[in-house]
Protein backbone atom coordinates (compact mmCIF):
# COMPACT_ATOMS: atom_id res chain seq x y z
CA UNK A 1 0.00 0.00 0.00
CA UNK A 2 1.20 3.36 -0.93
CA UNK A 3 2.09 6.35 1.39
CA UNK A 4 -1.47 8.18 1.60
CA UNK A 5 -3.78 5.63 0.60
CA UNK A 6 -6.03 3.58 3.28
CA UNK A 7 -7.68 0.58 3.08
CA UNK A 8 -11.14 0.08 5.21
CA UNK A 9 -12.07 -2.93 6.80
CA UNK A 10 -15.56 -3.88 7.71
CA UNK A 11 -15.84 -7.00 9.68
CA UNK A 12 -19.45 -6.50 11.03
CA UNK A 13 -22.97 -4.81 9.61
CA UNK A 14 -23.92 -1.98 11.81
CA UNK A 15 -27.53 -1.79 13.23
CA UNK A 16 -28.82 1.38 14.03
CA UNK A 17 -30.03 1.58 17.66
CA UNK A 18 -33.41 0.80 18.28
CA UNK A 19 -36.04 3.19 20.44
CA UNK A 20 -39.04 2.21 22.18
CA UNK A 21 -42.00 4.28 20.48
CA UNK A 22 -44.08 5.77 23.31
CA UNK A 23 -48.12 4.91 23.09
CA UNK A 24 -50.43 8.23 23.06
CA UNK A 25 -53.46 9.37 23.75
CA UNK A 26 -55.67 11.42 21.31
CA UNK A 27 -58.93 12.81 21.44
CA UNK A 28 -59.77 12.62 24.95
CA UNK A 29 -62.95 13.90 26.18
CA UNK A 30 -65.37 12.96 29.53
CA UNK A 31 -68.69 11.36 27.84
CA UNK A 32 -72.21 11.35 29.67
CA UNK A 33 -74.31 14.77 31.96
CA UNK A 34 -72.51 15.87 34.53
CA UNK A 35 -75.02 15.12 37.63
CA UNK A 36 -75.17 12.70 40.42
CA UNK A 37 -75.76 9.56 39.80
CA UNK A 38 -74.52 9.60 35.90
CA UNK A 39 -71.67 7.86 35.44
CA UNK A 40 -69.25 9.75 33.16
CA UNK A 41 -66.81 8.07 31.00
CA UNK A 42 -63.54 8.77 29.78
CA UNK A 43 -63.36 8.42 26.11
CA UNK A 44 -60.29 8.11 23.49
CA UNK A 45 -58.18 7.42 20.95
CA UNK A 46 -55.21 4.86 21.88
CA UNK A 47 -52.45 4.38 19.52
CA UNK A 48 -49.12 2.83 19.54
CA UNK A 49 -46.00 2.88 16.55
CA UNK A 50 -45.21 -0.53 17.36
CA UNK A 51 -48.90 -1.72 16.93
CA UNK A 52 -49.42 -3.55 20.67
CA UNK A 53 -52.50 -3.21 22.00
CA UNK A 54 -53.57 -0.71 25.01
CA UNK A 55 -52.19 -2.40 28.55
CA UNK A 56 -53.34 -1.13 32.15
CA UNK A 57 -53.54 2.51 31.50
CA UNK A 58 -53.57 4.87 34.25
CA UNK A 59 -56.87 6.89 34.80
CA UNK A 60 -56.92 9.95 37.30
CA UNK A 61 -60.21 11.87 37.85
CA UNK A 62 -59.98 15.36 39.56
CA UNK A 63 -62.44 18.23 41.22
CA UNK A 64 -62.09 21.70 40.26
CA UNK A 65 -63.77 25.10 41.99
CA UNK A 66 -64.44 26.04 38.63
CA UNK A 67 -63.92 25.92 35.06
CA UNK A 68 -60.68 27.56 34.81
CA UNK A 69 -59.29 24.17 37.41
CA UNK A 70 -59.25 26.61 40.36
CA UNK A 71 -58.27 24.34 43.09
CA UNK A 72 -57.69 20.78 41.30
CA UNK A 73 -57.83 17.69 43.86
CA UNK A 74 -57.27 14.67 43.00
CA UNK A 75 -60.67 12.52 43.59
CA UNK A 76 -59.26 9.17 45.39
CA UNK A 77 -60.68 6.11 44.50
CA UNK A 78 -61.51 7.49 40.93
CA UNK A 79 -59.30 5.23 38.98
CA UNK A 80 -61.09 3.73 35.86
CA UNK A 81 -62.17 4.84 32.90
CA UNK A 82 -65.59 5.96 34.82
CA UNK A 83 -66.75 7.62 37.48
CA UNK A 84 -70.05 8.07 39.17
CA UNK A 85 -70.40 11.82 40.60
CA UNK A 86 -71.65 12.31 43.93
CA UNK A 87 -72.43 15.23 46.41
CA UNK A 88 -69.21 16.02 46.86
CA UNK A 89 -69.17 16.89 42.95
CA UNK A 90 -72.07 19.28 43.17
CA UNK A 91 -71.56 22.65 41.40
CA UNK A 92 -67.43 21.14 41.17
CA UNK A 93 -65.97 20.95 37.72
CA UNK A 94 -64.56 17.21 36.85
CA UNK A 95 -61.73 16.07 34.47
CA UNK A 96 -59.60 13.01 33.38
CA UNK A 97 -56.22 12.23 32.86
CA UNK A 98 -55.27 8.92 30.97
CA UNK A 99 -51.88 8.05 30.99
CA UNK A 100 -51.68 5.31 28.04
CA UNK A 101 -49.30 1.94 29.00
CA UNK A 102 -48.73 -0.34 26.07
CA UNK A 103 -49.49 -4.08 27.19
CA UNK A 104 -45.70 -5.00 25.51
CA UNK A 105 -43.60 -7.42 27.82
CA UNK A 106 -41.92 -3.87 29.38
CA UNK A 107 -44.90 -1.99 29.81
CA UNK A 108 -43.73 1.54 28.16
CA UNK A 109 -45.46 4.18 29.07
CA UNK A 110 -46.28 7.30 27.45
CA UNK A 111 -47.36 10.95 28.44
CA UNK A 112 -50.47 11.86 30.46
CA UNK A 113 -53.46 13.47 28.90
CA UNK A 114 -56.04 15.18 30.77
CA UNK A 115 -59.30 16.59 29.21
CA UNK A 116 -61.06 19.27 29.16
CA UNK A 117 -63.47 20.32 32.47
CA UNK A 118 -66.95 19.01 32.74
CA UNK A 119 -69.28 20.74 35.24
CA UNK A 120 -71.01 22.64 37.14
CA UNK A 121 -71.96 19.05 38.61
CA UNK A 122 -75.82 19.28 39.70
CA UNK A 123 -77.86 17.24 41.97
CA UNK A 124 -79.76 15.67 39.29
CA UNK A 125 -82.73 13.27 40.53
CA UNK A 126 -83.55 13.04 44.96
CA UNK A 127 -84.34 9.78 44.20
CA UNK A 128 -81.97 6.73 46.12
CA UNK A 129 -80.40 4.92 43.95
CA UNK A 130 -79.91 1.05 45.06
CA UNK A 131 -76.92 -1.47 43.28
CA UNK A 132 -76.47 -3.92 41.73
CA UNK A 133 -79.69 -5.75 42.59
CA UNK A 134 -79.62 -9.15 42.96
CA UNK A 135 -76.11 -9.42 44.76
CA UNK A 136 -73.94 -11.89 46.26
CA UNK A 137 -71.63 -9.49 48.32
CA UNK A 138 -72.20 -5.87 48.77
CA UNK A 139 -75.28 -3.67 48.10
CA UNK A 140 -74.87 0.24 47.05
CA UNK A 141 -77.03 2.77 48.13
CA UNK A 142 -76.37 6.53 46.87
CA UNK A 143 -78.55 9.51 48.15
CA UNK A 144 -79.03 7.61 50.97
CA UNK A 145 -77.76 10.84 53.07
CA UNK A 146 -81.12 12.56 52.80
CA UNK A 147 -82.64 9.70 55.25
CA UNK A 148 -82.18 9.79 59.15
CA UNK A 149 -81.79 6.31 59.04
CA UNK A 150 -81.62 3.20 57.07
CA UNK A 151 -82.75 0.01 58.47
CA UNK A 152 -81.80 -3.59 57.00
CA UNK A 153 -84.82 -6.34 57.45
CA UNK A 154 -85.87 -9.67 56.97
CA UNK A 155 -89.43 -10.41 55.71
CA UNK A 156 -90.89 -10.69 58.94
CA UNK A 157 -89.81 -6.82 59.19
CA UNK A 158 -86.86 -7.46 62.23
CA UNK A 159 -84.13 -5.24 61.68
CA UNK A 160 -80.55 -7.40 61.55
CA UNK A 161 -78.80 -3.37 60.96
CA UNK A 162 -79.43 -0.09 61.56
CA UNK A 163 -77.30 3.00 59.75
CA UNK A 164 -77.99 6.81 61.61
CA UNK A 165 -75.51 10.39 60.34
CA UNK A 166 -74.09 8.38 57.00
CA UNK A 167 -72.56 9.83 54.06
CA UNK A 168 -73.79 10.29 51.02
CA UNK A 169 -73.22 6.81 49.77
CA UNK A 170 -73.72 3.54 52.17
CA UNK A 171 -72.63 0.21 51.46
CA UNK A 172 -73.72 -2.54 52.65
CA UNK A 173 -71.68 -5.92 53.15
CA UNK A 174 -74.54 -8.91 52.60
CA UNK A 175 -72.26 -11.67 52.03
CA UNK A 176 -72.95 -13.43 55.33
CA UNK A 177 -76.81 -13.24 54.72
CA UNK A 178 -79.00 -16.24 54.03
CA UNK A 179 -79.62 -16.36 49.95
CA UNK A 180 -83.69 -15.14 49.69
CA UNK A 181 -85.43 -11.25 49.78
CA UNK A 182 -84.09 -8.30 52.24
CA UNK A 183 -85.95 -4.96 52.83
CA UNK A 184 -84.61 -1.85 52.78
CA UNK A 185 -86.48 1.03 55.16
CA UNK A 186 -85.74 4.72 54.83
CA UNK A 187 -86.74 7.10 57.36
CA UNK A 188 -87.02 10.97 56.99
CA UNK A 189 -89.10 12.74 59.83
CA UNK A 190 -92.01 11.09 59.02
CA UNK A 191 -91.30 9.89 55.43
CA UNK A 192 -90.84 6.38 55.56
CA UNK A 193 -89.97 4.33 52.24
CA UNK A 194 -89.24 0.46 51.73
CA UNK A 195 -87.10 -1.20 48.96
CA UNK A 196 -86.41 -4.79 48.47
CA UNK A 197 -83.07 -6.10 47.64
CA UNK A 198 -82.07 -9.81 46.93
CA UNK A 199 -79.44 -11.81 48.07
CA UNK A 200 -78.35 -14.27 45.46
CA UNK A 201 -75.68 -17.41 46.50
Amino acid sequence: MHPGQYKLLINEEYTAPQFPAYPEISQLSIWGDAKVNDTLYGVYTYFDLNGESEGNSIYQWYRSDDSLGTNKTLIEGAVSAKYLPNSNDIDKYLSVAITPISSATDYIQGQPVESELVGPVFAGSSGINIYPVPSQNEIRIDNAGKYERIELLNTAGQPLEVWDNHEYSLTINIEGLRTGVYLLKFEDGNTIKTKRIVKIP
